[in-house]
């Protein structure tokens, strides 16, 4: 037999032969298996798997006071934050209780706060309002 273009053609295969593979299909199994490799080689290099990092010994007062802030002003829908007095540092124990005031527009609120575990996450609620 002989092709169009003048060359011969392929012999014609018989059953249960493979033929050649098709030129640009190739497997994409080992290539991806070698950069993953490669990228978890980088990640350990670079400490990305050091996932132990010491738990906080204070509360800084003015990221507790913003977190408080910012949440009562999504929870009232107000246009700005209320001012929140905090001390500049509080010990991290869980189950520790204390008392902020929050100042809203006319008047001054008591939040009850509650440290909810020992990484310092906290809790708070509206008290009563005060003079």
């Amino acid at each position: 037999m002989v092709s169009r273009e003048g060359a011969p053609a392929p012999a014609p295969r018989k059953s249960g032969e493979a033929g050649p593979r098709a030129p640009g299909r190739r497997g994409y199994f080992g290539p991806a298996l070698t950069a993953l490799g490669v990228l978890l080689a980088i990640a350990l290099a670079l400490g990305a798997g050091d996932l132990s990092h010491p738990r906080p010994r204070t509360l800084h007062g003015g990221e507790v006071a913003d977190q408080i802030a910012f949440s009562l002003q999504s929870a009232g829908r107000r246009p700005s934050p209320p001012s929140v007095v905090c001390p500049p540092s509080e010990p991290v124990r869980q189950g520790l209780r204390f008392t902020r005031t929050a100042v809203l527009p006319g008047r001054s609120v008591a939040l009850q706060v509650v440290e909810i575990d020992g990484r310092g996450d906290l809790r708070w609620h509206a008290g009563s309002s005060l003079p």
